[in-house]
């Protein structure tokens, strides 16, 4: 019997099954904790919708915080997605003022 060309589908890549590209970057950041506590992390890749950062996997995420780069010294306030070994998958959180801006 001779084996099947038509076997099961791949499975899709992360950047397929997200929806948007992500851009490669390389940009020094920190991430601000509600109770103060600030850990440095590097962006790794981001989109308009969410990013993905390096960080050392002692350091545990909660599950929302800011992330402050050169570009934004106030932060973007970010979502937890996933966090794995140094690596962590963070969501962009609208604010109430983006929302208004985007509805007047």
């Amino acid at each position: 019997m001779s084996p099947s060309l038509s076997g099961p589908p791949a499975a899709e890549p992360a950047s397929e099954r997200r929806g948007l590209a992500r851009k490669t970057v390389l940009i020094p950041a920190i991430a601000v904790c509600p109770d103060g506590i600030e850990y440095r992390c590097v962006l790794r890749d981001m989109s308009t919708t969410g990013a993905r950062i390096a960080i050392p996997g002692r350091n545990r995420l909660p599950p929302r915080f800011k992330l402050v780069t050169g570009s934004r010294t106030d932060g973007f306030p970010m979502r937890l997605a996933w966090q794995r070994g140094d690596l962590a998958g963070l969501i962009l959180e609208r604010d109430e003022a983006d929302a208004t801006k985007q509805s007047g």
